[in-house]
């Protein structure tokens, strides 16, 4: 590299780093852009930007309508039978004190499942302060609080003179200083706020039949991580824009009824209510368990096949923990699962066919889909960040990966069909292990429950899908889709006060061995790809479990591995300098050789490997110990993509600056002052922030070519040598998104090899001609210049 090309580099970064520090300094980072998750209602400051639809708006959404079905379903028996009130229930707590691991929220609309947040597990996206109202319903005088979950800032909050905090039904007027009047006003105040930061939270409650103004005091914390949740589409539209919210989860209908069976893409059978848009009652209720009931009137069930009324039911427990503090994460695995009871009583008088169709989860947390890499099963198969996986009983795993989903999707729909993938691996009604929707550290699955001594259900339908229209998504956010799944049961002959019923265990966890290791077969989730890598990463996480132990800090753990692994090596960096140090010596020669068979391929290969063995030369024997670091590098790669250990752990506790060695180490967001081309998350080289580790692993990669590499002998050396200065900063820009843990573990092996070529001693040739290398060493003796009218001495 020529001077020219240094100084033009230098200048280059003086001047960007110029522009991003008075970027910093006179103008204000732009705040992201906030959107409603559901209907007149907040997702207590989530309003994330979706991928793949980039125009948002803070205006309010209008509130959903009171629970009325849709215009034309009901039939005359039902006309008189009043809806029930729509209600939001919570089971479980978000007190990492508590015998829970999961705060759930149900909605009796459709029975669904609305919401799952994990209390252990944190949002690593939003740094934001959370208060845990997650639901808000304009109203006179502020917002009305629909849900709040037990163990949130907002339930411990406290008032004088009150005993809890606050409470559902309370009107929210104000927070710290911003007064509430729609829901967005909490998510913009939330948005500014930090977790640990004290605020005030002014609301109404009604007390002595009187509103009283009540002031709560609590603490924020940070956002824990929502492993389902309901997500929002901003589109444009000729005259404006139009919202849609995707699905809840685990909506149920009936497929079949006699012999009517859903045809198309109908969601639910012609002429009854549907039951995935209208509220169910609650028929009984306890602190870990809600159950709802849902009739179809005998008018409605007898159109369709059956002499009398139907009745759906739903049942979700959450059992808690029987030890709040379990001694080992295996003990934890039953925190991290609901189970679902559905059914369809008949209430008629004669037998009756029946199936039930069961909605999928969605709405998993698209997390470093930006910069993660997960493995697909199969090879040159693409995974996306939200993927079906599932196992039918006595069949390997299989996944369908989101592009497949989206770009399979699009033709269905251009063709007028249902976007519905089959799954089954034959014509038949099959068996099921487990189904689930996989990202890169949560999963959340569906395992069919299996009753002693009873054979296992079949479904006759299972389908991979997406909530949303996949003909908007664009190209480069396909690994964005929302997928999920639905069942569709085996139809069963119910008898008169018979019921066709069916448990499910629901998962909702991280991809932790031994809290997966319960459920059936979902282990295998785990994936760390072809054995090359899976090896060498399943030996590195326990030597970086054990190191950890230690030093109870995942960086040093990582430093403390490196400084293993490079001892280790050590015989290997030794012969790797003998063989630097001997390609020095026969540099001159191998010049010679090149000068003089420059025309003559075959003879200059001849005569270098007469060179190279008359001085017992291995020309590779500096390759062993890339060859033998190769393996530990791909293997913490894939470790560090994979273990739940390393997502959300800091470098330097309490510092926001690379506090997930599992992700890039993201000093500061420059997406509003770049380039799409640079910045943006899909198409950017580099992304939407500046990271510090990759350029500090390529100076020093660069510092050791030019410290330890032979000076070049000629031109073709010198292009050679030019050509992998170009090659490691190409490799910077293609690696500029690596997790900081892998730029920690070069950082240090790269300091470690400039140390060590340092400190120890110099190898000396073997061949006993120490004076010619020395000789070879030092440069030539300057000639003097000879003086006009002296004669030299004889």
């Amino acid at each position: 590299m020529d001077k020219r090309t240094i100084q033009f580099i230098l200048i280059t970064v003086i001047i960007w780093s110029a522009f991003v520090l008075a970027r910093l300094t006179f103008f204000e980072a732009p705040q992201p852009q906030k959107v409603v998750d559901k209907a007149g209602q907040v997702n207590d400051g989530a309003g994330k930007e979706e991928p793949g639809n980039e125009d948002k708006t803070e205006n309010p959404v209008e509130p959903i309508p009171p629970d009325e079905p849709a215009p034309g379903e009901k039939t005359e028996d039902e006309e008189t039978t009043k809806s029930p009130e729509r209600k939001l229930i919570t089971l479980g707590s978000l007190d990492p004190s508590s015998p829970y691991r999961l705060l759930v929220t149900l909605d009796s609309r459709g029975a669904a499942l609305q919401r799952v947040e994990l209390a252990r597990f944190f949002d690593i996206e939003d740094r934001s302060g959370y208060l845990g109202i997650q639901d808000l319903e304009p109203t006179q005088g502020g917002c009305r609080i629909d849900v709040i979950g037990a163990g949130t800032p907002a339930a411990l909050a406290s008032a004088v003179g009150q005993e809890g905090g606050i409470r559902v039904d309370d009107i929210l007027t104000q927070i710290g200083d911003q007064p509430v009047k729609l829901p967005i006003d909490v998510t913009n105040f939330l948005s500014k706020t930090r977790p640990g930061q004290q605020v005030e939270v002014t609301v109404t409650r009604p007390v002595n039949g009187a509103a009283t103004k009540l002031v709560f005091t609590t603490a924020l914390t940070r956002r824990p991580l929502a492993i389902v949740n309901p997500e929002t589409h901003i589109e444009e539209i000729k005259d404006g824009k139009t919202i849609s919210t995707d699905p809840f989860s685990l909506l149920m209908t009936i497929d079949t009824i006699g012999k009517k069976s859903l045809a198309g893409d109908e969601e639910d059978l012609p002429g009854i209510l549907s039951p995935r848009v209208n509220n169910w009652e609650i028929s009984n209720q306890g602190a870990d368990f809600v159950e709802y009931k849902f009739p179809i009137s005998a008018r409605s069930a007898k159109a369709l096949g059956a002499t009398g009324k139907l009745e759906l039911v739903k049942r979700y427990e959450l059992k808690p923990l029987a030890n709040a503090q379990p001694k080992d994460r295996a003990e934890q695995a039953p925190a991290y699962h609901l189970t679902l009871t559905i059914g369809i009583r008949n209430l008629g008088t004669e037998p009756v066919a029946l199936a039930y169709k069961l909605d999928g989860l969605n709405g998993l947390p698209l997390e470093g889909w930006w910069y993660s890499v997960k493995m697909h099963p199969e090879m040159f198969a693409a995974a996306g960040a939200r993927d079906v996986v599932y196992r039918f009983t006595g069949l390997a795993k299989q996944m369908m990966g989101a592009p497949r989903i989206v770009s399979e999707g699009r033709k269905l729909l251009d063709a007028g069909s249902p976007l519905e993938l089959s799954l089954l691996p034959s014509s038949g009604a099959e068996p099921l292990d487990y189904i689930a929707v996989d990202t890169q550290f949560f999963v959340a699955a569906v395992l069919p429950v299996v009753e002693k001594d009873a054979k296992p259900p079949l479904f006759r339908k299972v389908y991979a899908t997406a909530e949303h229209d996949v003909r908007k998504i664009a190209r480069k956010r396909e690994r964005t889709a929302n997928t999920s799944f639905s069942l569709t049961s085996d139809i069963a002959t119910v008898e008169p006060s018979g019921e066709l019923k069916q448990s499910f265990t629901v998962f909702l966890g991280p991809k932790d061995p031994p809290i997966l290791a319960p459920y059936n077969g979902l282990g295998a989730l785990v994936e760390y790809g072809w054995q090359y890598a899976a090896l060498p990463a399943l030996l590195l996480r326990a030597v970086l479990d054990f190191l950890h132990s230690i030093c109870r800090n995942y960086f040093l753990a990582i430093v403390l591995l490196t400084i293993v692994v490079r001892c280790c090596m050590l015989p290997f960096s030794l012969r790797q300098a003998k063989s630097a140090a001997k390609m020095q010596e026969l540099a001159p020669e191998m010049a010679k050789v090149r000068e003089k068979y420059k025309d003559d391929m075959e003879g200059q290969g001849k005569a270098m490997q007469e060179l190279y063995k008359k001085h017992n030369f291995n020309p590779f024997g500096g390759c062993l110990l890339m060859f033998f670091q190769l393996p530990i590098f791909v293997g913490l790669y894939r470790c560090l993509a994979v273990d739940i250990d390393l997502r959300d752990a800091p470098m330097i506790p309490g510092i926001q600056w690379a506090s997930n060695l599992a992700g890039p180490d993201r000093l500061f967001d420059w997406k509003e002052m770049t380039w799409p081309i640079i910045g943006d998350e899909a198409e950017g080289w580099f992304g939407p922030y500046f990271n510090v580790l990759p350029i500090i692993t390529i100076v020093l990669f660069i510092m050791q070519q030019k410290l330890f590499t032979p000076p070049a002998t000629d031109d073709q050396t010198k292009m050679q040598q030019s050509m992998m200065t170009y090659m490691t900063l190409f490799m910077g820009i293609m690696f500029y998104r690596v997790p900081a843990g892998l730029c920690v573990y070069i950082i240090t092996s790269s300091l470690w090899g400039i140390a060590e070529r340092k400190l120890l001693p110099k190898p000396k040739p073997k061949d006993g001609d120490e004076e010619a290398f020395t000789k070879q060493k030092q440069p030539p003796p300057k000639q003097r210049p000879a003086i006009p009218g002296k004669k030299k001495k004889k």
